[in-house]
């Protein structure tokens, strides 16, 4: 399904043996359900330094969907939050937990407030590097009856599920 379906606007898949396998209950009836999830028009970007606040927030009727986050420092995030000392070397240090808690967080919400502090993401670098929050979002509605396999609801940008008769 990727192979034919991925980063296009539109796709159709033939759906056969040929594609999907061996038929392995010949003379039975088959349906093929097809998740997807669309790639919205629009991702918004926020950075933030160490210990300041950052606010997350969508239109009305729409909600969060957090795509990445990433608390520490990293080298190609050179001019992020500039290092107080000229000579201090470069690091590439991320916290682990950072989409995590970004999502408990914000994920659904129509807005959201979260600290860039070591005591709410752990320390992931050297003693005395400046760190910063960076995160890429959208907004879209969620329809909560709609679930992933790890039982987290799909946003709807929008998201997908069509049965087709096999």
């Amino acid at each position: 399904m990727l192979d034919e379906c991925q980063d296009r606007r539109n796709c159709q898949v033939l759906v056969n043996s040929r594609v999907f396998g061996a038929d392995s209950c010949p003379g039975s009836s088959k349906h093929l359900i097809v998740w997807y999830k669309c790639r919205p028009n629009e991702y918004k970007s926020k950075v933030v330094c160490e210990e300041e606040r950052m606010r997350l927030s969508c239109k009305r009727g729409m909600q969060i969907a957090v795509y990445s986050a990433m608390f520490g420092r990293t080298q190609q995030g050179a001019l992020e939050c500039p290092l107080h000392h000229r000579r201090a070397p470069s690091v590439d240090c991320q916290s682990s937990v950072a989409l995590e808690i970004l999502t408990s967080r914000c994920q659904e919400k129509k807005s959201c407030l979260v600290r860039a502090t070591t005591r709410e993401f752990g320390d992931p670098c050297y003693s005395g590097t400046r760190k910063y929050l960076s995160v890429i979002y959208t907004c879209g509605e969620f329809n909560s009856s709609l679930r992933d396999h790890q039982g987290a609801p799909f946003a709807q940008l929008p998201a997908r599920l069509r049965f087709y008769n096999v």
